[in-house]
């Protein structure tokens, strides 16, 4: 009897144990989030077959791809540390130089160098500078308006570095990891900007990926990388609030490349390149656009430069000393309603006015020159280093 009761005892306590073991649970990867399981590719527009062939557009009506999304993007497990693959990527990125112009530009093969359209428009022959400081005499060999896109051939002496490779802006995600590259205001300021792409952007008949790098000036023609260091943009312009950055998808840059790789290797540029482009329609009333505003620009910089004699004997005479700082002339704080520059004593309320008058004629003049020249489709750069060149600079005329 009592070994039955310590039998009983012994399988009641077994069955206790089997219910109160815990279920074996499954190991759950700390970087992977429901977002992320679930997310889908962006709908970037396809490569383009060939290059005459324009880029999807738009649906009347429909509105641009343009989601802002967290920065909270992780690393990708296989990508190399960043530094790593910017130190390699770096000595592909040049600087290009013509009389009128200076922006940046990549090797995509030995031989060849991308850049921007803006950065070598009206000419034939640029100056490649490499990051050891060699200087290379380029030859464009083709050039796209629509695209933004300019070919240069050069011949690499010495050693030939291996150029970078292309990637594929098609599959790209939003909130994907990217760096721009750029390398334009001498031989020690190389720029690097991290950010992530934020949209795509349909301009015209051309697509353009929207990051939140923004562009440092001369980065035109540079590459936008993503973390395994493949190009898949070329950075061209900067968003007019100043808070974004556009470049032109690589898979609208490899029909040209390729086009390109049928020219021998090493060749002299003279001999390698195709004829000499033609300027087309746009790239006439573009030169024509740009001498207009230039010719504009320094008839209004000889006017600024009287009002600012005007402006020192004002303050002399009426004693004012509160300037605020950062502005090309002073009396570019007038264009500010809030500015302490409308206080004055009465006995200079009379010059004040006619010093706010003259200031507001060029105001109205430089922003009617600024609408004739987009109308030309003269390019925001060109418009923003004239101004800085004359000290025409003041930030409300960049809308």
């Amino acid at each position: 009897m009592a070994l039955s009761a310590v039998a009983l005892i012994l399988l009641a306590g077994g069955f206790w144990y089997s219910l109160t073991v815990p279920p074996v649970t499954r190991r759950v990867d700390p970087y992977r989030t429901d977002a992320m399981s679930t997310s889908a590719t962006t709908g970037f527009a396809d490569p383009q077959p060939h290059p005459t062939e324009p880029a999807r557009e738009l649906t009347p009506g429909a509105a641009p791809v343009a989601e802002l999304i967290s920065r909270a993007d992780l690393p990708e497990a296989s990508a190399p540390p960043l530094e790593d693959m910017i130190e390699r990527a770096m000595p592909a990125v040049v600087m290009i130089q013509t009389a009128k112009s200076r922006g940046s530009g990549f090797f995509v093969r030995p031989d060849l160098v991308a850049t921007n359209a803006h950065v070598v428009t009206g000419f034939q022959v640029a100056t490649v500078t490499t990051r050891d400081g060699t200087t290379l005499t380029g030859k464009v060999g083709q050039i796209s308006d629509q695209y933004d896109l300019a070919l240069i051939q050069v011949v690499r002496p010495g050693s030939i570095d291996a150029p970078l490779p292309l990637g594929d802006s098609a599959s790209l995600r939003l909130g994907q990891g990217i760096v721009a590259l750029g390398w334009a205001q001498s031989l020690t300021q190389s720029t690097v900007t991290r950010g992530i792409v934020t949209g795509l952007r349909h301009d015209g008949h051309r697509s353009l990926l929207q990051t939140d790098a923004v562009p440092n000036p001369g980065d035109s023609g540079g590459p936008l990388l993503d973390r395994h260091g493949d190009v898949v943009g070329i950075t061209t312009a900067r968003g007019e609030s100043g808070m974004s950055g556009y470049a032109v998808p690589i898979d609208d840059v490899k029909p040209f490349v390729e086009k390109m790789n049928q020219a021998p290797l090493n060749q002299s540029p003279m001999a390698a390149a195709p004829s000499p482009p033609q300027e087309s329609d746009t790239d006439v009333r573009r030169t024509v656009g740009l001498q207009r505003y230039t010719d504009t620009l320094s008839a209004i910089e000889r006017t600024a430069a009287e009002l600012d004699s005007t402006w020192v004997r004002y303050k002399t005479a009426c004693q004012i000393t509160t300037v605020p700082p950062g502005q090309s002339h002073e009396w570019f704080g007038l264009y500010d309603m809030q500015s302490p520059l409308h206080q004055t004593p009465a006995r200079c309320a009379e010059v004040l006015a006619e010093i706010e008058r003259h200031a507001h004629e060029i105001s109205a003049t430089m922003t009617s020159a600024a609408e004739v020249a987009r109308q030309a489709d003269v390019y925001p750069g060109s418009l923003r280093a004239l101004r800085a060149k004359l000290r025409l600079d003041y930030s409300g005329w960049e809308r």
